[in-house]
């Protein structure tokens, strides 16, 4: 009898799922990121790896940029190992002006 197959093989490490419209709207709903966070501090280190390359690698400036989405950003950026750090940092350095003039209130009202 044939077993169905997974969505991806769980011993192909090269092997990556394709992203999900539902978990890339999670970052954004008030509600939900908060499960996000959770999801991304919590998680073991091989499911973030996925979910950095699926969905921080693509997107980062502009999640950054989103007032909910960055509660999640801030998240991951707090477990990232070297590699994600060096890339994030790279990808954010031109919009480090921006997140400054963005947030100063947030962070003058704390």
């Amino acid at each position: 009898m044939n077993e169905p197959q997974p969505s991806y093989a769980d011993n192909d490490s090269s092997s990556v799922p394709e992203a999900s419209d539902y978990i890339a709207t999670l970052f954004r709903d008030p509600t939900s990121s908060h499960l996000l966070e959770t999801l991304v501090s919590r998680c073991p280190e091989s499911v973030f790896c996925i979910l950095w390359t699926i969905y921080f690698e693509r997107s980062l400036k502009k999640l950054a940029m989103h007032p909910v989405a960055n509660f999640v950003i801030a998240k991951a950026l707090e477990r990232a190992n070297f590699e994600q750090l060096s890339y994030a940092m790279n990808e954010l350095r031109d919009s480090l002006g921006k997140f400054r003039r963005m947030y100063a209130s947030h962070m003058l009202s704390r």
